[in-house]
């Protein structure tokens, strides 16, 4: 591709800086060979060029291109990158990029957009296909090379008002986005597609990137985190009134589901009031999404709604305990030990801290299902850390610690529950499961000093004393005892 370099583009008017850096490239543009000073003119409608970019601009050979760019460098108006290649100084660009957009040489402006739009194109989705795979890291690394081009290409192409190219721009780009944690970005970049898929009347598109945009603003680190998720709210409503459960079941599924997680984290004045919401939309979320027909997605709704009712409290924190259960034992139906063991752990775990806060009649069948629950969460975190061969950290803060943490705690409260109820046999006999799961002293001897604790509570001074020494026999640090046995 060629220009003609006309002199004419350009006219000094008084003496700002703006008019002067215009003064400034007219001279410097007059006083360069025709050829170096319509290479200057082409290359900086991208943001940035490479040697073969700028060969591909000008049609210039090898050797010429080399001539090319050393003339650019040594007239000042480019300076090197230093990921590779050379850009243009940004007031020198942004007076080029004025002189393209005026109406002599718009249309010349919009062919070479549109060449430079079928030239990044193929190298970008042939990246996107590879974002999700195992080649993420290479692809990401190209999107971030040829990304100041491809914002070139989108600005130019809003400019123009090209909803077509806009589309698939922004269609290509969402992932590198999201991926990136580039949430400002992704958020302005929706919002011309938005705009272009209702130019094009491309309502299912529309409707995925109000999904999208609605999600973007619950991850935006910058604004009022309220006003954030109010806007996320909006987005979300928008989309339903596209999709709909009769056009389109799974896609109406994934926006209630996402509506509800917007409400759950909404932070307004009425927590409970939003918590209810959000059961609500997760609950419509089911009517269209079935184990059959999604089955991930199945898990992630049914896996939201049990940690929704987890969290709402009341006078029916009991029956919302229950209703928590009932939803991690559907996501069970997808997550197992053969497919995802370590989701299957984390359902567990969570499940025994469920069963952990039933109370009433059915508190000692409760706490037994709780440590089937721990015994299963810790058995598969343990047989998925020996596969991956991951090191313990040295802090107590991984999953693993803390699933043994809790099935102590549950050995625990199931040992006061017994003694309590003065069924000795029965604490002997936890005492002998703890101990083929526990390899440490301390452990076992926090379990006598759990009894212990309890013995002497119900004034049972006898047995208190006795399951105190157990626990010194065990780890003579026990610091609380000697207060305990004194005050006896």
């Amino acid at each position: 591709m060629r220009a003609i370099v006309n002199t004419k583009w350009f006219y000094p008017e008084g003496v700002t800086d703006v008019d002067a850096v215009q003064v400034w490239l007219e001279m410097t543009l007059d006083a360069l060979p025709h050829e170096v000073a319509e290479a200057a003119v082409l290359c900086a409608v991208p943001a940035w060029f490479d040697q073969r970019l700028l060969a591909l601009l000008t049609g210039a050979d090898d050797i010429l291109t080399l001539v090319l760019l050393s003339q650019l460098l040594a007239a000042g108006l480019v300076t090197r990158v230093e990921e590779g290649g050379y850009r243009f100084y940004p007031p020198i660009r942004e007076r080029i990029l004025e002189m393209w957009q005026t109406s002599d040489h718009w249309d010349h402006y919009v062919s070479l957009l549109l060449w430079l739009a079928d030239y990044y194109l193929p190298l970008i989705e042939e990246q996107a296909v590879c974002l999700q795979g195992a080649g993420r890291e290479h692809a990401l690394a190209m999107f971030d090379k040829f990304y100041p081009n491809l914002e070139a290409i989108w600005e130019g192409m809003v400019t123009m008002g090209h909803a077509r190219w806009v589309r698939k721009l922004v269609i290509v780009l969402d992932t590198y986005f999201a991926q990136r944690n580039r949430w400002e970005q992704r958020l302005s970049w929706l919002e011309s597609g938005i705009a272009a898929c209702e130019a094009l009347g491309d309502t299912q598109t529309r409707a995925q990137m109000l999904n999208d945009l609605g999600f973007t603003y619950t991850q935006l680190p910058t604004g009022n985190p309220l006003e954030n998720v109010r806007e996320a709210i909006a987005c979300y409503e928008a989309a339903l009134a596209i999709f709909t459960p009769e056009t389109a079941p799974l896609e109406y599924a994934m926006v209630q589901n996402n509506l509800g997680t917007a409400y759950l984290h909404g932070r307004s004045v009425d927590p409970a009031a939003d918590i209810r919401q959000a059961i609500a939309c997760y609950k419509r979320s089911l009517r269209t999404c079935t184990l059959e027909r999604a089955p991930q997605l199945y898990a992630l709704i049914n896996a939201n709604l049990g940690f929704a009712y987890a969290t709402l409290s009341g006078g029916e924190k009991m029956e919302s305990v229950r209703q928590a259960i009932a939803a991690y034992r559907e996501v069970l139906k997808v997550y197992t030990p053969e497919t995802a063991p370590l989701a299957y752990a984390n359902v567990q775990n969570n499940l025994g801290l469920l069963y952990a806060q039933l109370q009433g009649q059915d508190r000692e069948s409760a706490l037994r299902e709780a440590i089937v629950c721990f015994k299963e969460a810790l058995r598969f975190q343990w047989m998925e850390r020996e596969s991956l061969a991951i090191a313990e950290p040295c802090d107590g803060s991984s999953d693993l610690l803390v699933a043994q943490e809790h099935l102590q705690a549950m050995y625990e409260l199931l040992a006061r529950y017994y003694a309590h109820q003065g069924e000795t046999q029965r604490v002997q006999s936890l005492y002998r499961e703890l101990s083929a799961l526990c390899g440490s002293d301390h452990q076992r001897s926090r379990f006598w000093l759990a009894v212990g604790e309890i013995y002497f509570r119900l004034g049972q001074i006898g047995e208190a004393i006795a399951a105190f020494r157990q626990a010194i026999a065990l780890d003579a640090a026990q610091v609380e005892i000697p207060v305990l046995l004194n005050a006896t």
